[in-house]
């Protein structure tokens, strides 16, 4: 079992309270939000709203790279893609409907009024925690002075009463020492807890999450397909440009000879060696274009060899650097490495 870092431990309980810290703006940019949402029909709102909204989006894509950095939580931006700003009034209007027809901005809104409710408890938690446990470390010894001050108070039901020392007066420091040791470990999950918490109100939608999906999904789609066209017009193009000239020059070159054969035998014999030589050549190529379809070094040895074999095709000098976790499944590693056909 691993045992965290000292410095690990006391980290949960300053990021609590940095978090607290900010949910004093959250409140004002509520207020100011509210006060756009009424004078909104006055004018007064139409200038101020959009200025509120960036305001509050800067603070919620801050809570939510702090969730990734500190809790692990990844919290994707849910804001739709705005169009140009157009000019004047009427311009500025237009952008205050398309602000509040997004859904994001109305879950902004409660994450500002609901993060500081529920979000400073789970925030503050284990420094309190510490400090509660720090406490029952020094009132032994600072008892008898607090009570002469007049302090009346208890300890964890250890101390009720007003004055009282003794044995249970002296549990104190063990009791606290429980509590320090409660919120060292209690720490990190109330942070994950409020980064949790943080997605499930500043988070997509799950309408509209899908909606991404969906969208990414037919984005790729399109992709695969285009580079699919992409590879067919290579091979028509080299099959073309490559093989299938020569063996039309081929073909030329057998009805010179059938020709020559008679009448001059030593130009035939010479047509029919450059014949040879341009099927080998044709074959060559042929089988260059299948390596170029499924290169065997993909087959034998992953993508990673295979983008080293392309960089060992190229005239120019390239490093590789290849850090994969393993083989991929066979059409990523068929769409990402083509080796080139040479003409």
């Amino acid at each position: 079992m691993t045992t965290p870092a000292p410095s690990k431990l006391w980290q949960p309980p300053l990021q609590g309270l940095a978090l607290a810290a900010q949910k004093v703006p959250q409140l004002a940019l509520f207020v100011l939000m509210v006060i756009s949402l009424v004078y909104l029909g006055l004018g007064v709102g139409v200038l101020l709203l959009p200025l509120v909204v960036a305001a509050v989006r800067k603070l919620a894509n801050r809570s939510r790279r702090l969730a990734h950095a500190w809790s692990g939580v990844r919290i994707a931006e849910p804001y739709r893609e705005l169009p140009p700003r157009e000019p004047g009034f009427f311009g500025r209007w237009r952008r205050c409907r398309q602000l509040l027809s997004d859904p994001a901005t109305w879950r902004d809104m409660l994450w500002t009024i609901a993060d500081p409710v529920v979000g400073t408890v789970l925030a503050l938690m284990p420094a309190a925690l510490l400090v509660y446990g720090l406490e029952g470390l020094v009132f032994p010894f600072v008892w008898d002075d607090l009570v002469s001050a007049g302090y009346d108070d208890h300890y964890a039901g250890l101390i009720h009463v007003h004055g009282e020392t003794g044995l249970r007066t002296w549990l104190m420091p063990f009791v606290g020492m429980g509590f320090i040791g409660l919120g060292l470990w209690a720490g990190p999950k109330l942070i994950t807890a409020h980064g949790r918490f943080t997605r499930t109100l500043l988070g997509p939608h799950p309408s509209a999450e899908l909606a991404a999906r969906v969208g990414h999904l037919t984005r790729t789609r399109g992709a695969v397909v285009d580079s699919q066209a992409a590879e067919l017009r290579r091979i028509e193009r080299d099959l073309h440009d490559g093989a299938q000239a020569r063996l039309v020059a081929m073909g030329m070159n057998l009805d010179a000879v059938e020709q020559l054969l008679d009448s001059n035998p030593e130009a035939a014999r010479a047509l029919l060696m450059e014949t040879r030589d341009s099927s080998s050549k044709a074959l060559s190529e042929l089988r260059d274009l299948v390596r170029g379809i499924h290169p065997p070094v993909l087959s034998d040895r992953g993508l990673g060899d295979g983008v080293r074999a392309l960089a060992l095709d190229s005239p120019l000098p390239v490093d590789v650097e290849v850090d994969l976790p393993g083989r991929l499944e066979a059409p990523v590693e068929q769409g990402d490495c083509k080796v080139p056909v040479s003409s």
